[in-house]
């Protein structure tokens, strides 16, 4: 975190201010002990390279902890909440931007009887997001706590013609766009025709119905568990039998199938 390398470096300057208070308190004493030293002194004098080289480094460590006395003059209590308030600045400014990755229905029909149309969009950093529509209209922007799901209702004015009517996200890292279609509605001709005393409905459980492909009644994630003779195994129905069937229903004047839930027999 940006807090946590500004913290660090005010304690450091703090930590070299103390150092350099230290240093100048005990300085005295050295300043006098290398006064009274009268070798010292001679030393000092002798213009040699061995003699040089501390002075030297004498010298620009004074210089250095002086300049850190003035930096600790300058931080104090109300500099210190400046840096936090300039890292906490730092942060909401860099915050990340907002990524889309799907949205579900991507489009939706005009004039439809189902309007407004929730729409679902799944991506990462929609924390906090607002939806701007600029010719549709949306309202009810609710995000989940990971920031990775968010809903919209999406109403479509009668109106509108078919097209992309792309949406935009917004949050505080940034802004993403979110495609959206407006569909044109289906013609009515040879759909929608309803039920009447003429048509026959079928339910089938495709598991218990036909068993079009045997080459998938034993899997390799659960070996041995399809066996007809018993209830509770599987008896290898699958959707390769059902189509395989198809006719026959056809011959029996089934107009329509309803097919339970599906899943794989994985287990």
């Amino acid at each position: 975190m940006i807090v946590s390398h500004m913290h660090r470096a005010v304690l450091t300057l703090v930590l070299l201010a103390a150092t350099q208070t230290a240093f100048t308190e005990d300085s005295e004493g050295t300043r006098t002990a290398f006064t009274d030293d009268a070798a010292t002194q001679t030393a000092f004098a002798e213009n040699t390279e061995e003699t040089r080289e501390p002075r030297k480094h004498f010298l620009f460590f004074s210089n250095a902890v002086s300049s850190v006395s003035s930096v600790q003059a300058i931080l104090s209590l109300s500099s210190v909440k400046a840096a936090d308030d300039l890292a906490q600045g730092w942060n909401s400014g860099n915050a990340a931007p907002p990524l889309i990755e799907k949205v579900d229905p991507p489009n939706w029909w005009g004039q439809h009887t189902i309007n407004p149309v929730r729409l679902l969009i799944r991506g990462r950093n929609l924390t906090g997001a607002t939806v701007v529509c600029p010719k549709l209209q949306c309202a009810h922007v609710t995000v989940n706590s990971q920031g990775t799901y968010a809903f919209v209702d999406v109403t479509i004015p009668r109106t509108a013609s078919a097209g992309s009517y792309p949406l935009t996200l917004r949050t505080a890292g940034g802004s993403a766009p979110v495609p959206f279609t407006v569909t044109a509605p289906l013609t009515r001709t040879g759909r929608f025709q309803g039920f009447d005393q003429n048509d026959a409905m079928y339910l089938i459980m495709p598991d218990r119905f036909a068993n079009g492909d045997t080459t998938n009644d034993n899997p390799a994630v659960s070996p041995g568990l399809t066996d007809r003779t018993k209830g509770r195994y599987y008896h290898g129905g699958d959707l390769e039998g059902l189509r395989k069937k198809l006719p026959y229903l056809k011959s029996l004047g089934i107009t329509t199938i309803w097919i339970n839930p599906l899943y794989d027999n994985n287990n």
